[in-house]
């Protein structure tokens, strides 16, 4: 058997479609897993083997069209011919969309192949920050339509499986929790290394996509604080839009760092060599609400206190655990105060309780969920 993953991405750091391939491709239930993404910077169609999977990259020509409600419908009519041309004669058994603009291709495709569909929804996707007016009562109506569709629905949380099975009245999707693989005790010294950050600092990680909303410019704000402890140094792990800005703090604050997004495999030594992560949503939009970001994990895999937004999920895991701090508000005060909090406190109690949960919330401890659920819509069709 065969499985197709549909992502409107360049798919180059998609550590979620990377760890569920790696699982379903070591668990013999599929042959050979396939991703079909999209091509950013050639006009021509790429296909390569990496990481055990064989990726497709397509360019497409629909989106050179302003964006409109037209301009997205011929973007993903052509994706999803070039998806079905690439791999018609790959005898796909099941097809994967990752997120809710890929599920009417994946449904249709799986019809033509007679194929199994999995919805796997990366967030709450109709709830999503920047989505509202004519496009999000589009996007509702959608999925409100197809959501019964597919053999099998994959959420992110609890709260946003609860929110599905609410919503529309359907069985309680399947939660498969982004967390990371579980590896020996790490400990590393490497961002003192690559940025030649004093001894007497502790670092203040921020990791993932520099975009609003992802509490950026919260943290810039609270290192502009004169009331910031001496002893801080903040280090930006990623890329995106928010960059130019960091770099602009960088020149009136030599305790503000940034390091390019590393590959996914290298993450967590690089979390590992700092003191304090930072997991700060805004909450503008529901899907952040109910959102239970990988970075958490990962800081809690390798015992970092973690100083959390007030988001229900976020919140309730660090305080149910734990694991760190809670802001009060989403402010640079409420920040400065729990940084400096952190930066006076023994960190060791945390650091045990990290210990205590990481078997409980690793990839090893999802993928056994992810597992039989794959399992089971095929057993159903034999059966």
């Amino acid at each position: 058997m065969n499985i197709l993953n549909l992502t409107l991405t360049p798919f180059v750091n998609e550590t979620r479609i990377l760890k569920e391939s790696r699982t379903l491709t070591e668990s013999g239930l599929f042959s050979t897993i396939f991703v079909a993404a999209v091509q950013k910077e050639s006009d021509k169609t790429t296909r390569s083997s990496e990481n055990g999977l064989v990726a497709s990259r397509f360019p497409l020509a629909s989106r050179q069209i302003p964006l409109r409600s037209a301009a997205l419908i011929a973007m993903y009519l052509e994706y999803g011919v070039k998806a079905w041309k690439a791999h018609r004669n790959d005898h796909i058994t099941c097809v994967t969309a990752h997120s809710l603009g890929t599920l009417p291709i994946a449904l249709v495709l799986a019809k033509i192949w007679t194929a199994k569909c999995v919805y796997d929804a990366h967030e709450l996707e109709t709830e999503v920050e920047g989505l509202h007016g004519k496009m999000q009562r589009v996007a509702r109506w959608l999925e409100k339509r197809l959501i019964s569709k597919p053999d099998l629905i994959i959420v992110v949380s609890e709260s946003i499986a609860d929110w599905y099975q609410q919503t529309y009245a359907i069985k309680r999707p399947v939660v498969v929790l982004n967390s990371p693989v579980l590896k020996p005790s790490v400990t590393s010294n490497i961002l003192r290394e690559k940025l030649a950050i004093d001894d007497a600092k502790r670092i203040v990680i921020y990791q993932g996509f520099l975009t609003t909303g992802r509490g950026v410019e919260l943290t810039l704000q609270a290192f502009k604080d004169p009331a910031i402890a001496p002893n801080l140094a903040l280090v930006f792990m990623g890329y995106g839009p928010l960059d130019h800005m960091i770099r602009e703090a960088q020149k009136t604050n030599d305790s503000i760092y940034l390091l390019p997004a590393v590959p996914p495999d290298d993450v967590m030594i690089h979390t590992a060599s700092a003191d304090i992560g930072l997991a700060l949503i805004a909450n503008t939009c529901l899907s952040y609400y109910l959102c239970m970001p990988n970075k958490l994990f990962e800081y809690s895999m390798v015992g970092l206190p973690v100083i959390a937004s007030d988001m229900k999920e976020m919140a309730n895991f660090v305080q149910k655990h734990g694991l760190g701090r809670v802001l009060e508000d989403y402010t640079s005060s409420s920040l400065v105060k729990e940084l400096n909090l952190l930066a006076s406190t023994d960190a060791k109690t945390m650091q045990k309780n990290s210990s205590a949960i990481i078997s409980q919330f690793s990839w090893e401890a999802q993928e056994v969920k992810l597992l039989d659920a794959y399992q089971a819509i095929f057993k159903k069709s034999v059966d």
